[in-house]
């Protein structure tokens, strides 16, 4: 009987590790995201994408004086579209500004929104 609620146990904890590792940012939002990049000194103006087009829940463009991205949620990260370079959790975003060189911050951004 021991050994029978020791792996009873040991699942029902492994199963509760496993679900809170792979949650990540699946239960935010594209609102959330965009308050986050608000907050992070990125403000601008959102506009709605046709999302559905490549297999996102939703998904806007935002832009401001020195940027413009595109934001799109899956409902699970292995959906994400190999269009959108950036990827954190279950958000891919595409940049179209700032260049290259001057883009680490918002990457930055965007990477540490959990």
């Amino acid at each position: 009987m021991k050994v029978i609620f020791k792996s009873l146990f040991l699942s029902l904890i492994l199963a509760v590790m496993m679900t809170s590792c792979n949650s990540g940012n699946s239960n935010r939002t594209i609102s959330e995201l965009i308050t986050y990049f608000d907050d992070n000194g990125f403000e601008g103006e959102t506009s709605e994408m046709a999302f559905a087009l490549i297999g996102a829940i939703d998904g806007v463009a935002y832009s401001g004086d020195n940027f413009s991205i595109e934001v799109y949620k899956f409902k699970d990260s292995k959906d994400i579209s190999e269009i959108l370079p950036y990827k954190n959790g279950n958000f891919g975003m595409l940049v179209h500004e700032p260049s290259e060189d001057k883009r680490a911050d918002l990457i930055k951004a965007f990477n540490s929104f959990k």
